[in-house]
């Protein structure tokens, strides 16, 4: 299986950060996003409830006090697609006519 990476500010390019990368789930599992990646400067913001940002807060110090290393929210946002994806699209947002 091929893996794509996406260089990351923190490493200076230097080391490819694996975890942020959905392209091949996403193709999988949400076909109407090929073709449709955004540019590596296509970054965008969002809020979050408290709650939400309790538990990412949680997952970033686990992440620290674990390997040593900090991890930026947005790659936990990816850990947390790459594991739920499959899920999500087909049960919880699934395809027009496929519910």
């Amino acid at each position: 299986m091929q893996t794509h990476g996406r260089t990351n500010r923190r490493t200076n390019g230097t080391r490819l950060m694996f975890i942020s990368d959905l392209r091949e789930l996403s193709e999988r599992h949400l076909p109407e996003t090929v073709g449709k990646t955004r540019s590596g400067d296509g970054w965008s913001t969002t809020r979050m409830r408290p709650e939400v940002a309790n538990v990412i807060d949680a997952l970033a110090q686990r992440h620290v006090e674990g390997t040593g290393r900090e991890i930026t929210k947005s790659e936990i946002i990816a850990a947390a697609l790459n594991l739920s994806l499959p899920v999500l699209a087909a049960r919880m947002f699934p395809a027009t006519g496929t519910a």
